[in-house]
């Protein structure tokens, strides 16, 4: 069924109806029609374990030594529980919870 037949068949309210769908269909009609979304903003980039555990260890005060050993034995442990089997519903520590 083509448009105007659709319109003939609902009536004079069909304009309500049928114009915005119309303008969907074709391309034509108001900008107003159709809402444009903005695009999403580029996802931050996770930091891999390693450089996480550092920053954690540097802003609580430790030596950069003491940082780095820190972030090599976390970054360690979750290598290790990454492909372990592990009850689903807990997560990997995170940087703050992990005691060496």
């Amino acid at each position: 069924m083509t448009m105007p037949s659709l319109r003939r068949t609902i009536g004079p309210a069909a304009n309500s109806v049928v114009a915005p769908i119309a303008a969907l269909l074709t391309g034509k009609g108001s900008e107003a029609a159709v809402p444009v979304q903005p695009p999403a903003p580029p996802a931050s980039p996770k930091l891999d374990p390693w450089h996480e555990a550092f920053s954690y260890a540097k802003s609580s005060g430790l030596s950069r030594a003491s940082a780095q050993d820190f972030a090599d034995h976390y970054a360690a442990y979750i290598e290790d529980r990454t492909n372990e089997i592990r009850y689903p519903d807990l997560p990997l520590p995170t940087p703050s919870e992990f005691i060496p």
